[in-house]
């Protein structure tokens, strides 16, 4: 990410003023990829920049307190042309534990979690059925921070809508589910005023650390090298270990 000057100049006047921080490139894994924070890149992107820039600031978004050597990173960072790195001139690092530039916030992947059933409803106004993240979490199993979507169904019937069971259901990204006994009448489903038991997915993000750290495994590069890996994604806020399984 770079951060630079412009010169608006007027008549016996210079106007200087810092852009804000602009990022338009992300690194991908290999020799020929790197981040390119270029002034022709940000254009291509539609981003104006003048055309002579007295100064330029650069860092990286998830560390922009360390600098280049702190990072262990070969940076270019240039006035005249703006930021290259290159993976090809990178080596593993104390903060990237592989031969890639740092850029802002990584590339996340994003996949649906396994179904996740670890409560049943009882009989009785008072029960239900909770597959709600905190609940899931109490059952020991992880579940990321911010879900991006949820997926709710009846275990015995996973191709009815909660409207086809004749059920009144809370199924919520921010929280995960909720059915209330007390809220439900005799149905086509359950003649009873008893929830059905359910079962929820969720769609998680993972960040790239979680990717290389699964790869160094697969490839056995070694354990020791999966636990860097893992210690950088602490540092950075981030739980390898989150995945589902």
């Amino acid at each position: 990410m770079i951060f630079f000057t412009n010169d608006n100049s007027y008549p016996n006047t210079e106007i200087c003023e810092w852009s804000d921080w602009r990022d338009v490139s992300r690194p991908l894994y290999g020799p020929d990829s790197g981040d390119y924070e270029t002034y022709e890149n940000i254009r291509a992107h539609g981003i104006e920049v003048c055309t002579n820039p007295l100064n330029i600031s650069c860092r990286a978004v998830k560390y922009p307190a360390l600098s280049f050597q702190e990072l262990g990173q070969k940076v270019k960072c240039d006035v005249s042309t703006g930021l290259v790195c290159e993976n090809r001139d990178q080596v593993p690092g104390p903060v990237m534990p592989d031969s890639v530039c740092l850029n802002s916030p990584c590339p996340e992947i994003c996949e649906w979690s396994p179904w996740i059933d670890v409560s049943r409803p009882l009989y009785g106004p008072d029960s239900g059925d909770y597959e709600t993240y905190d609940n899931i979490r109490a059952h020991g199993i992880e579940v990321c921070t911010n879900p991006l979507n949820i997926s709710c169904r009846a275990v015995k019937y996973p191709a009815l809508s909660f409207q086809e069971l004749g059920q009144k259901v809370k199924c919520d990204v921010s929280i995960g589910l909720v059915c209330e006994n007390r809220d439900q009448v005799p149905g086509p489903v359950m003649p009873d005023s008893v929830c059905l038991n359910y079962e929820v997915t969720i769609l998680e993000e993972y960040s790239d650390l979680f990717v290389l750290k699964s790869v160094f495994e697969h490839l056995g590069k070694g354990p020791a090298l999966a636990v860097a890996v893992a210690a950088v994604a602490a540092e950075a806020g981030i739980r390898p270990e989150a995945r589902p399984r």
